[in-house]
């Protein structure tokens, strides 16, 4: 009984911290683009390393 306690605790102790941290998050999308070239011969062409990495951070503006 008493493991049983602990582990609810634990677990209001947890959801609480991730609300807080929700309330100051920064939501978005973070995303890594690799480009291919059109210079003939290049790596990037074949199985080789493409081009990059090109970091995007996309943000929400507003709400809806």
């Amino acid at each position: 009984m008493a493991r049983s306690i602990d582990s609810a605790a634990q677990r209001r102790k947890l959801l609480g911290e991730i609300a807080r941290l929700a309330e100051i998050a920064i939501f978005g999308t973070l995303s890594e683009t690799y480009r291919i070239c059109g210079q003939g011969g290049c790596h990037c062409q074949g199985d080789g390393p493409k081009h990059g990495s090109a970091s995007e951070c996309e943000l929400p503006w507003g709400e809806g």
